[in-house]
């Protein structure tokens, strides 16, 4: 098979021309917009065994640096869904901060707009609001609003599970756990909102699992949503609360999840180790990683899987803070 990212986000342009000849070569044809600015085109190939190294070309943009320099606003617009479940229809699966920690979220990343972003739209879906059906328009909306400048993300906290087939499954608030299939939001959904996005897309996953609760349900693994969504042929960023299957810790003394605590903190300016003004998902990645294994005193470890051919990029930007004096006496 064969797929071509563009600034490591998947399209779908690509066309083989002639056959694939003995020697394994082929002629196809790739149709791109020339962007503005220079792009990174990536192809790569693959078969039983997975995807190839990728051939890379980078495309010179069509305006000149001064056409780009005097043109109009070039910042991105942000389009966020986040979602939390605190309080589930089924009691016994309630927790205590995935609600909080979707709201605390957007009110960090709304702060944005005028500053890394034009424009922020969002949407919250909390609790008695995260149905399966709220959801599903949900994740229609994110992957309608984007363009290919723009940046989408979404966040999710509350209980997932890992079912039969190692596939990812979140509960939304009207989970019925004797009807999974119908009732919980699936990976595939996950999947095709996000790969369809057609600029940037990052997902920040935070959930837990009571096996207490969900009865016949015994697994959580998001290290398996994560590393298939940050494939070469999907294209997205994926921050998980926990490695493998680690659970996800909150505490009242936190006032969030430990790995939304330190997510807000780092894109607050805590993760601008140069001093630059920005937080990029680099930055984002090793200072979440390293507090919060701190704060839970190693049960928790978060990771972040980044597909090929996505450089750093800037999540959020802020006042240079000043660098702490120290005065001799």
């Amino acid at each position: 098979g064969w797929q071509v990212m563009v600034n490591g986000r998947p399209v779908q342009t690509f066309v083989i021309k002639s056959p694939v000849r003995t020697d394994g070569q082929a002629q196809g044809q790739l149709d791109l917009v020339r962007p503005a600015d220079s792009a990174k085109v990536q192809l790569f190939v693959s078969n039983q065994f997975g995807f190839s190294e990728p051939l890379t070309v980078d495309v010179q943009g069509s305006k000149s640096a001064i056409e780009q320099s005097t043109g109009s606003d070039k910042r991105p617009n942000l389009y966020v869904l986040a979602i939390g479940v605190a309080q589930y229809a089924n009691s016994s699966l309630n927790l205590l901060f995935p609600a909080k920690d979707a709201r605390d979220l957007v009110e960090v990343l709304r702060q944005q707009q005028g500053h890394q972003y034009k424009r922020v739209f969002h949407q919250t879906l909390t609790d008695t609001q995260a149905s399966r059906q709220a959801i599903t328009k949900g994740l229609q909306w994110l992957t309608d609003s984007a363009t290919e400048s723009d940046v989408a993300m979404l966040f999710i906290a509350g209980h997932g599970i890992t079912v039969s087939g190692n596939s990812y499954r979140f509960l939304p608030h009207d989970a019925n756990l004797s009807r999974p299939d119908e009732t919980f939001i699936t990976e595939d959904q996950i999947r095709d909102a996000l790969v369809n996005i057609k600029g940037k897309a990052i997902l920040f996953i935070d959930t837990c699992f009571s096996g207490k609760a969900t009865g016949r349900f015994t697994r959580h693994d998001t290290k398996l949503i994560a590393n298939r969504l940050s494939s070469a042929e999907s294209g997205v960023i994926v921050f998980s609360s926990s490695d493998g299957r680690q659970e996800s810790l909150e505490k009242e003394g936190w006032r969030n999840g430990a790995f939304t605590k330190e997510l807000i903190a780092g894109l607050n300016g805590d993760a601008d180790f140069r001093q630059e003004g920005v937080v990029t998902h680099k930055g984002l990645d090793y200072f979440v990683s390293h507090r919060v294994k701190q704060l839970t005193e190693g049960l928790q470890t978060p990771v972040t899987t980044v597909p090929i051919g996505i450089a750093d990029y800037a999540l959020t930007r802020y006042a240079v803070r000043p660098s702490p004096q120290v005065v001799n006496r």
